[in-house]
C-alpha cells in the first residue's frame, strides 16, 4: 500500500498524512503490534488526508490492518479464513481462538494447524465459501 503517516494532533482529532513510501502504512507505524494498538484508540472523527482529500481513519486503518495480517499470514479473532486443500471442506470459517501453532473456528467446533487454512478473499468473505471470485 505504500504510504508514509506523519502524525499531527489536530484537536479533536487526529491527522495523518500519507505520502509516497514503500513500506506499507502498518511498517511505518512499528509493525502490526503498534498499529493494532494505535487504530484501538482512534476515534471515529479522527481522519487520515490522502492529497486533498480527508477520509475516516478507523475504516482505512481496520482494512490496513487486515491487508497485512491477510499478507503476513497472522490471524485475530473474527477474522474469516479457508481451509488450503481442496479435499477439505470450502466454506468459509470465522477464527474463534488460536495461538501461533493451531487455530480454532466457528465457536471452536473446528480446529486446524495454520499451515492447513488462509484468510479468505474480500469475494470469499461475500460468497461464503473458497475459490469465489
Amino acid at each position: 500500500c505504500g504510504f508514509l503517516p506523519l502524525f499531527a494532533h489536530l484537536a479533536p482529532r487526529v491527522g495523518f498524512f500519507l505520502g509516497d513510501n514503500k513500506m506499507s502504512l502498518i511498517e511505518q507505524v512499528g509493525g502490526h503490534d503498534v498499529a493494532k494498538n494505535k487504530y484501538q484508540d482512534l476515534s471515529d472523527s479522527d481522519v487520515i488526508t490522502i492529497g486533498p482529500f480527508e477520509i475516516p481513519a478507523k475504516p482505512y486503518f481496520e482494512q490496513e490492518l487486515l491487508e497485512y495480517r491477510r499478507e503476513h499470514n497472522i490471524y485475530e479473532l473474527r477474522d474469516k479464513i479457508v481451509f488450503i486443500d481442496e479435499f477439505m471442506h470450502d466454506e468459509v470459517m470465522t477464527v474463534s481462538d488460536g495461538n501461533n501453532v493451531a487455530l480454532w473456528m466457528d465457536n471452536d467446533t473446528k480446529h486446524a494447524v495454520i499451515e492447513m487454512v488462509r484468510h479468505a478473499t474480500d469475494a470469499e468473505i461475500k460468497a461464503m465459501t473458497r475459490g469465489a471470485d
